[in-house]
Parts: C-alpha cells; sequence; structure tokens
C-alpha cells in the first residue's frame, strides 16, 4: 500500500491534487459571487415593478404557462400529442391570459428585457416560486439542457 508520502512524489497524482484544489477553491468564490447577483437581479426587478403598479401585489398564484404566449419560440416548436405546448396549455385554467393585478405580467416583462437576446429559457424557471427564491429568476437567464 502505498503511503501519503509516495502520493506527494508522483507528479501525476500531484498535479491532480492542485487541480481539485484549485476547483474547490474557484467554486467557493463563485457560489458566493452567483448568490450575491441572483438576489440584486431579484431585488431589482422587484423594485422596479412594485414601483410601477399602483396597489403592489405579491405574484404567489403566478404560472409559466399562462405567461407565455402559444406558440412560445423554443418551446412550443415540437408537434403531437406529448408536445410540451399540448401539456402547458391542456386547460382553459392555464390559457394564456393577462393577470388581474398585472403584477406577474410585469415580472414577466421585466425578466424578459433584462435578457441579453430577448428570449429567458422559460423551461428552467417556475413563475409561482419568482417571489420565494431569488434563482427561479436567475434560471430564466441559464441556457436549457
Amino acid at each position: 500500500m502505498a503511503s501519503l508520502a509516495d502520493v506527494f512524489t508522483e507528479k501525476e497524482r500531484t498535479n491532480l491534487l492542485k487541480a481539485r484544489l484549485a476547483v474547490d477553491i474557484a467554486k467557493s468564490g463563485l457560489d458566493q459571487f452567483a448568490e450575491n447577483e441572483a438576489k440584486t437581479v431579484h431585488a431589482n426587478i422587484y423594485n422596479t415593478v412594485f414601483a410601477s403598479v399602483q396597489a403592489p401585489n405579491a405574484c404567489i398564484l403566478c404560472q409559466t404557462a399562462i405567461l407565455l404566449k402559444s406558440p412560445t419560440p423554443g418551446i412550443c416548436n415540437k408537434r403531437g400529442v406529448n408536445s410540451l405546448c399540448t401539456t402547458m396549455h391542456d386547460s382553459m385554467a392555464t390559457k394564456p391570459q393577462p393577470y388581474p393585478t398585472n403584477v406577474c405580467n410585469k415580472i414577466f416583462d421585466e425578466i424578459k428585457n433584462l435578457h441579453k437576446y430577448s428570449i429567458p429559457s422559460w423551461r428552467n424557471t417556475r413563475a409561482e416560486l419568482w417571489t420565494q427564491n431569488p434563482w427561479e429568476i436567475a434560471k430564466a437567464y441559464l441556457p436549457p439542457d
């Protein structure tokens, strides 16, 4: 069995340990940075929306399917019985329509406006969690699977 001293004398293993340490250091720095950015974007979106709405109400009842127009490019491009659009807009309750308080629609528009190409990844996010979790909004800016 190899001793710990043998591990540090082999160049390949030493490089592997250095690479692992570098990844851990980078991850710990990026975790906090990404968390802060997600919270900042979340706060900015809500500040912008609540400043423009007469009586701000939280959008706890928002649903992504209701906010998306059908067909949505990138989501509703599949045809057939099991396509995402068919399952997303399968009932009258999930048909695209404006919300009465308009808060959900304004948050949706603000997410879209802040996206570099104005095409957020709606598959990654769930609108009903936008108020509770800053990462739900941040995931709209990440590439889809």
